[in-house]
């Protein structure tokens, strides 16, 4: 017996003839999926999860894979092929000669050829996982440049739909590649030639497209939020939303059944960008369709220059907030609402920062105006219901946030609603700081008003001024340095109307001169 645990120990003599009899796994000989799970994973093959295919299929993809690619006639080894997880698998461990695989660690072999898929179709195939490093699922380079436009679209491989979650893309070509609705949650594509692909709707999640070239990639209703795209180029990629023509739909259709027909801008929150990131004629939204996510993003040192910000009426995180509909056709509860709200607000901020870093200060100065102006409405929010929410993540950062609503005692309410009559008001007379046209509105307007104020008092009461008089009452009054002849008291209605626009023009002076104070020195 066993000290320790109390079973029972194997004799010595007999423990290592135990130990050779159970490393030895026998190749299963049925469809059973977990045999063949545990075989693969003795094998080294971790990421082989199907029954091998029989010989027959074996004999003709090795048939096809032997065919000499002819571009000017079409000609590819898998063309129109339709192929199954399983014999991607195969097809994998026995490529090139069975070397298998391209391991993108291994520097030295980042110059192998992957497999040839050019023209295959993969739609709605689950690919999990897989080492597709290095795949051709397009023309690239010299073939690029001496095709003609038809012989580009039929060399282009088909994944619409298909699940590529932590599929190893590195170095792949994918260029004019189709894409739609692609599952690539923390798929690695690494260096991946994605040039004229279609990746409307895809998910991207986590994936990491670090020196990815994405130049005029279709990204309509994307989602690459925490995604790595250090050092990717996004050329005149489309990153707008829009409206998918019914010709379009239809070819969609035919491999994603469920594919929208309207396509949000791409979201890009929490994403990773660095200072190699390349955006030059990007588009970032327009106003049918909205405009791009992006809080939480990590700029890094971004080119920001490059981008028509003047051309981004609001984030699509604001779009969001004002929508009272969720994306599962529900009404927003009061907490997502104003969770919602307050994420518009970060993101307006963050980029009024980011933008302001760059010397970009006529465009930082709009999104820090539309972040007061959405935190006003955080304010008014919270007086009306009386909340406050606390989120938080679960252990997975893929879950969606939990949100928990706290209510306020009425004190707090009252010091919210204070808040938000003196966020109205600066609003009002200031813009915040970002419109100083405004200030010099209200001044006219308080000059002028009074002046009819006092002129109406003169009709009923003497003396009487006349208007030039009055005006110069009125603006002598608002910088606090009225006057009054013997024949005015301080107890006529002329001193307390004085008084009043005094008090007034004290508070709108200072409202202006913090105004252009914050707009012309930066502070």
């Amino acid at each position: 017996m066993s000290e320790q645990d109390g079973t029972r120990a194997t004799p010595k003599r007999h423990r290592s003839h135990q130990i050779s009899k159970q490393s030895v796994i026998q190749r299963p000989t049925n469809d059973d999926k977990e045999a063949w799970k545990v075989y693969w994973e003795k094998q080294g093959q971790s990421w082989r999860t199907e029954p091998e295919i029989d010989e027959e299929r074996q004999k003709y993809l090795d048939e096809r894979r032997s065919i000499t690619p002819v571009i000017e006639q079409d000609i590819y080894p898998f063309k129109d092929i339709v192929l199954s997880r399983a014999d991607m698998e195969w097809l994998l461990t026995t490529h090139d000669n069975g070397r298998g695989p391209v391991d993108w660690n291994d520097k030295s072999q980042r110059k192998r050829e992957g497999l040839d898929l050019r023209g295959a179709d993969l739609h709605l195939v689950e690919l999990r996982n897989l080492p597709l490093t290095c795949m051709s699922g397009g023309l690239g380079g010299e073939e690029w440049i001496r095709a003609t436009v038809e012989q580009r679209n039929m060399a282009r491989t088909h994944l619409e739909g298909a699940d590529l979650f932590a599929a190893h893309l590195e170095g792949a070509c994918l260029r004019n590649a189709h894409l739609q609705h692609a599952y690539l949650r923390y798929a690695y594509l690494e260096d991946a030639d994605l040039l004229y692909a279609h990746l409307e709707k895809a998910h991207l999640v986590f994936a990491h497209l670090e020196s990815a070239n994405l130049s005029y990639t279709h990204l309509e209703g994307a989602d690459l939020s925490n995604a790595h795209l250090e050092g990717t180029k996004f050329f005149l990629a489309h990153l707008e939303g829009k409206e998918i023509t019914h010709n379009d739909l239809e070819l969609v259709r035919k491999r994603v059944k469920e594919f929208p027909l309207t396509l949000e801008p791409v979201n890009f929150s929490g994403a990773f960008f660095d200072d190699a990131t390349w955006f030059q004629g990007a588009t970032l939204g327009n106003k049918q369709c909205g405009f791009v996510k992006l809080v939480d993003v990590s700029w890094n040192g971004t080119n920001l220059s490059v981008l028509n910000w003047t051309a981004v009426k609001m984030l699509g995180e604001e779009q969001e907030a004002h929508q009272r509909i969720g994306t599962d056709g529900k009404t927003k509860s009061r907490a997502k609402r104003f969770h919602v709200y307050r994420k518009a607000v970060r993101a307006n901020r963050q980029l009024a920062l980011a933008l302001q870093g760059q010397g970009l200060n006529e465009e930082s100065s709009y999104f820090a105006y539309r972040a007061q102006v959405l935190q006003r409405k955080v304010l008014w929010q919270q007086t009306i219901w009386g909340i406050e929410v606390v989120e938080w993540r679960e252990e997975k950062p893929q879950d969606e946030p939990v949100l928990r609503e706290i209510n306020l005692t009425l004190w707090r309410r009252i010091q919210k609603f204070g808040r938000y009559l003196f966020s109205l008001l600066l609003d009002l007379l200031a813009g915040y700081g970002y419109k100083p046209v405004r200030s010099i509105i209200a001044y006219f307007v308080i000059i002028f008003g009074f002046m009819g104020l006092i002129l109406l008092n003169a009709h009923f009461v003497a003396p009487h001024l006349r208007w030039d008089e009055a005006l110069v009452l009125s603006v002598s009054s608002f910088h606090g340095r009225g006057f009054f002849s013997q024949e005015i008291s301080l107890g006529d209605t002329y001193a307390r109307l004085a008084a009043l626009e005094a008090v007034i023009g004290l508070f709108i002076e200072i409202s202006f001169i913090a105004t252009f104070t914050k707009r012309f020195l930066g502070n």
